[in-house]
């Protein structure tokens, strides 16, 4: 006949079992977490073509308003200040180069980029966002307000900091 086991050895393996369960959950959370927010080396690289491409876009002056609303997170909310803002380009060639792309989740990425104009340096080492948004990086509504920002342009596209 098989010996009862004593409470205190019951206790003490339920709470190895439990803490062997917590364990596992935290090491699938943390598995589950990495692979959601890591890309592949090729999906780094077209991803950064993309955005690359896309920043270029916007703002050289020959893109086209509708083209620009199409690269911006919500560009029809911008419309106005997009027209008013890249008509003083249209004189001067206009460009933007990226100096580094860190991606932070699979759809978010930070962006430091310069603005040319005339093949100046206007504004240099800028810090702005990417998104993915319909499957096409985007430059994000707060890198543009912080531009409209810098420029004393006011929009209610952009939150008012109180």
């Amino acid at each position: 006949m098989e010996k009862p086991m004593k409470k205190s050895t019951l206790v003490s393996a339920v709470v190895v079992i439990v803490l062997a369960i917590i364990a596992i959950v935290i090491v699938m959370l943390v598995r589950n977490n990495n692979s959601s927010n890591s890309l592949s080396t090729s999906q780094k690289e077209t991803y950064t073509k993309q955005i690359e491409t896309n920043w270029g876009n916007f703002f050289k002056a020959s893109t086209s308003l509708k083209d620009r609303e199409g690269i911006l997170q919500e560009g029809t909310a911008f419309s106005q200040p997009i027209q008013t803002e890249f008509n003083a380009f249209s004189t001067e060639d206009s460009a933007a180069s990226i100096s580094s792309i860190v991606f932070t989740t699979k759809t978010a990425a930070n962006v430091v980029y310069t603005i040319d104009l005339g093949g100046q340096p206007v504004l240099k080492d800028q810090a702005g966002q990417a998104l993915l948004i319909d499957n096409v990086w985007k430059v994000s509504d707060s890198t543009l307000c912080q531009l409209l920002s810098l420029a004393g342009t006011k929009t209610t596209a952009c939150p008012t900091k109180s």
